[in-house]
């Protein structure tokens, strides 16, 4: 991602924290600070959230155990790395108001950031769902369409959904089955889906009265937002329909509903298991994964014990024959 720099100007005649809504500072923090497109859609998904949970209250009643129970309420069953991103956002709007005088000290501050386990057992078998209950997924019509296309581009793909979210349809390579994404150190990377994906994918760009989208967000919410979208970056509005992009949060309950309580993340995990049960080679998963070491591979990867019972009776066939 960018820069997470902000602003060192002091407005004049700045109004204190009791005055100042909570809402209005995060707006006035993500306008001032010196952000990359994607980390601003991050920290705005995170900071808006935390404004729902919070309601109307100033800024100034924002506290250290307001927070945390936020965080709890939210995120407290999911991966440390969630948590630790929404705290970072979080974080980084506190002080920027004690920067420009709203704030006395950062309620944030303290608040510890969650380490990530990786502990052998069965909980990174428990990540990875099975082909069959996927294929399942995505071709129920009970879904929305544009819910299982999701899916199943995040499963192809392998990549991870704040990177698919922010597809736009000018970042697709339609007949070469790919698409460039901003990956989490902040270059452009590549991305590739399946043929079957690659089918589904026109649904996305047609609308009933406009025709064919040929711009604008590739993932875009149901309904248009409030106030004409004033309040959404231009680039997360959808030039021909007004609806805006699909967001985090709408894209993770949706899933969590369809699956009884299952996580997005978890179609990277179970993509890169497959691949590697089907004998796809650890170089070849790290370029899937776009993961600099070989060693994260090991986070992700959860082989079954079936997977490794028949490689073993596979190669002592091979070894007999001979």
């Amino acid at each position: 991602m960018g820069g997470t720099g902000v602003s060192n100007v002091v407005p004049i005649g700045a109004p204190d924290a009791s005055e100042t809504a909570l809402f209005e500072a995060i707006e006035d923090f993500l306008a001032s600070a010196d952000l990359s497109a994607n980390t601003e859609r991050a920290y705005r998904a995170s900071l808006e959230a935390l404004a729902d949970d919070r309601g109307t209250r100033p800024l100034g009643r924002l506290t250290r155990n307001g927070i945390e129970t936020h965080l709890r309420s939210r995120y407290g069953e999911l991966a440390p790395a969630t948590w630790n991103r929404h705290l970072t956002a979080i974080g980084a709007m506190c002080s920027w108001a004690v920067e420009v005088g709203l704030l006395d000290a950062s309620p944030a501050k303290g608040i510890r950031r969650r380490r990530q386990r990786r502990g052998k057992g069965a909980e990174p078998a428990a990540k990875v769902i099975p082909i069959d209950e996927l294929e399942a997924l995505w071709t129920d019509p009970a879904h929305l369409v544009r819910d299982r296309i999701l899916w199943r581009l995040l499963y192809d793909s392998a990549a991870r959904a704040s990177e698919v979210l922010g597809l736009d349809i000018g970042d697709l390579d339609v007949g070469r089955r790919r698409g460039t994404v901003i990956g989490k150190g902040g270059d452009a990377e590549t991305i590739h889906w399946t043929a079957a994906t690659a089918h589904m994918l026109p649904m996305l760009m047609r609308t009933r009265s406009l025709g064919r989208r040929t711009s604008g967000p590739l993932f875009i919410s149901s309904r248009k937002p409030p106030w004409g979208g004033a309040d959404v970056a231009s680039g997360d509005l959808c030039p021909h329909t007004g609806h805006a992009r699909l967001g985090y949060d709408a894209a993770r309950k949706a899933f969590g509903a369809a699956t009884g309580g299952r996580h997005l993340h978890q179609l990277r995990h179970s993509r890169l298991t497959h691949l590697a049960e089907a004998g796809v080679d650890a170089v070849m998963l790290q370029a899937i994964a776009r993961h600099s070491s070989i060693r994260t591979l090991q986070h992700y990867l959860a082989i079954s014990a079936d997977a490794v019972g028949a490689t073993i009776d596979q190669h002592s066939s091979r070894s007999r024959a001979r």
